[in-house]
C-alpha cells in the first residue's frame, strides 16, 4: 500500500468519524436558532391581563432519571377577542435537569384563580 492510498484511507475513516458530530452540531443550532427567534417575535407581543385557569406539573420516573413539565391553561383577551393559552415557557416540554419546571409549576400554582400579566 503506498503512502497515498494510506492517507486517502485515513481521511476517510476521519470523515466518518467526523460526520455524526457534524449532524449533532447541525441539529443544535437550528433548536438554537428556533429558540431565538421565538424569543425575538415575543419581545413585540404586549402584556394583557389573564385568568390563570388551571396548573398542573406532569412527572414521569423511569430507571435512567426523573422528569417534570409545569402545564397550564390561562384566558385572556386581545383586541376583543379571547384566546386560550397553554405556553408557560420560551422553551416546550419537560426536562430533567435542575429544578426549572417544579418552580414553574409552584409559581403557577400560587396565581392559579387569579389575574396576572401576560405576554
Amino acid at each position: 500500500m503506498s503512502k497515498k492510498e494510506s492517507s486517502t484511507k485515513g481521511l476517510g475513516c476521519l470523515v466518518l468519524f467526523a460526520f455524526p458530530f457534524a449532524g449533532v452540531g447541525v441539529f443544535m443550532s437550528y433548536l438554537i436558532g428556533a429558540a431565538f427567534l421565538d424569543w425575538s417575535a415575543m419581545r413585540s407581543w404586549e402584556e394583557v391581563p389573564a385568568e390563570l385557569v388551571s396548573v398542573n406539573l406532569s412527572e414521569s420516573r423511569d430507571s435512567d432519571s426523573d422528569s417534570a413539565e409545569a402545564q397550564a391553561t390561562f384566558r385572556y383577551q386581545y383586541l376583543g377577542r379571547s384566546f386560550t393559552g397553554t405556553r408557560v415557557s420560551l422553551h416546550k416540554g419537560s426536562d430533567s435537569v435542575g429544578g426549572f419546571q417544579k418552580d414553574t409549576y409552584r409559581e403557577l400554582l400560587s396565581r392559579r384563580g387569579s389575574t396576572f400579566r401576560c405576554s
